[in-house]
């Protein structure tokens, strides 16, 4: 379960913590809304880390598609140069 570890003094940062194991403990999807700045990718990080799991940041704007969240592609290099990869799982995993 989620413990405060030293250095998550901030009150707001571990009650957005708590909230995450929360539904992590339910096994319930989770999704960060706020305005722009780096909480959201701290808290995520934060959790992860927590929990000894990776983590992708996939950024989200205005012009991102329902294919761009369930399509990934990453570049790959080889003797013949860089090519396109299509990748077969989750944008995210945490």
């Amino acid at each position: 379960g989620f413990e405060l570890i030293p250095g998550d003094d901030d009150a707001e940062v571990a009650g957005h913590l708590r909230w995450l194991e929360q539904k992590y403990v339910l096994g319930q999807d989770m999704l960060l809304l706020g305005p722009p700045g780096a909480l959201r990718r701290q808290l995520a990080l934060r959790f992860c880390e927590l929990h000894g799991r990776e983590a992708e940041v996939l950024t989200v704007t205005r012009d991102t598609t329902e294919a761009d969240l369930k399509q990934r592609r990453e570049l790959e290099s080889g003797p013949t140069g860089t090519r396109t990869v299509y990748a077969v799982g989750a944008p995210v995993r945490c």
